[in-house]
């Protein structure tokens, strides 16, 4: 009898302990209700870049709108500049062959009179 009273005190006090162990180091983030209980949250940006500035400290309550990071915009902004420049670049050349086109199909002037 005295052994099964025993038995039975390991066995609730393991599953206590891992039940407190789950308690403990749980790591929770849901989307549905943006219920976050942890004490790191990682955060995925839509953008990749450089953080310039956090606008938040630790243990801040934020809410929804609220500005996080910064994420420098210089590497974007030349993006955007080397694109416009390559779609001035091929509008050029577009320009020229549509001359080169036009040029080739006109009517030649042989140079004699009738």
């Amino acid at each position: 009898m005295n052994s099964r009273v025993r038995r039975a005190a390991i066995v609730g006090g393991t599953i206590a302990g891992l039940f407190l162990l789950y308690e403990v180091t749980d790591f929770v983030a849901y989307t549905d209700g943006a219920y976050v209980r942890s004490d790191l949250v990682a955060v995925a940006p839509e953008v990749t870049g450089t953080v310039a500035k956090v606008h938040v400290v630790d243990n801040q309550r934020v809410k929804v709108g609220d500005l996080l990071v910064t994420i420098d915009p210089e590497p974007h902004r030349l993006a955007v500049a080397q694109r416009a420049a390559l779609s001035a670049q091929e509008s050029a050349l577009l320009r020229n062959a549509q001359e080169e086109l036009d040029g080739a199909t006109a009517p030649r002037d042989t140079g004699k009179e009738r």
